[in-house]
C-alpha cells in the first residue's frame, strides 16, 4: 500500500491507500513485540525490546529526512514508492531469516494449542483487562508518533522555520 500510495490518482486513492498503510504498519508494532519477546533470552529481553523500541524511533526521525532526499528527485510520488519498495525488498530478506523460537522445555509436556484457541484466550478472562490495556496502549502510542510526524513539520512551516528543518524535525 506504501507503494501504491505514489500511483494514487486523486485524493480520495490517496486517503484509502494511506489508511491501509497506517493498518498495516500499527500491526506490525505489536507483531514484531511479540516476536522479539518470544525470540530473545530472559536475561536479554528488557534489552531486546528497548533495542526494537529505540529502532522505531529512529525510523520515525528517519522518515523526516526522506522529503529533503526525495524532493530533487521528483517529489512525494517517488517517495512513496521508493520507500514502499525498498520496504517490500526489506521484507523479503527479513523472511528468509526469521525463525521459529525455540520453546522453553517444561517438566510436563504439554499439548500445544491452535493458533486460534491462543488468539481466542486473549480476549477471555483472565487476559481480557491486559489486553484492552495494550490496544489502548499501542493505539494512542502510534496516534502520538502519527501526529508529531504528521503535523510538527506543517506547524513549524506557519511559524516561519524553513521547510528543510521541518522536514528533518
Amino acid at each position: 500500500f506504501q507503494a501504491a500510495s505514489g500511483l494514487a490518482m486523486d485524493g480520495n486513492q490517496l486517503f484509502w491507500l494511506r489508511l491501509m498503510t497506517g493498518f498495516f504498519l500499527g500491526g506490525s508494532l505489536p507483531s514484531c513485540l511479540a516476536m522479539t519477546t518470544a525470540a530473545a533470552p530472559v536475561h536479554r529481553r528488557g534489552l531486546a525490546i528497548t533495542i526494537l523500541f529505540t529502532g522505531y524511533a529512529i525510523g520515525s526521525t528517519a522518515a523526516g529526512l526522506v522529503p529533503a532526499i526525495f524532493a530533487s528527485l521528483g517529489g512525494w510520488r517517488v517517495a512513496m514508492a521508493g520507500v514502499g519498495l525498498a520496504c517490500l525488498a526489506f521484507a523479503v530478506v527479513v523472511w528468509a531469516m526469521l525463525r521459529e523460537p525455540e520453546a522453553a522445555q517444561s517438566a510436563t509436556p504439554q499439548a500445544p494449542e491452535s493458533a486460534m484457541r491462543g488468539v481466542i484466550a486473549l480476549v477471555r478472562p483472565p487476559y481480557l483487562i491486559g489486553t484492552i490495556a495494550l490496544w489502548i496502549l499501542f493505539i494512542a502510542m502510534l496516534t502520538l508518533s502519527y501526529c508529531l510526524n504528521s503535523w510538527l513539520p506543517i506547524m513549524l512551516v506557519q511559524v516561519g522555520r524553513e521547510p528543510g528543518l521541518a522536514a528533518m524535525s
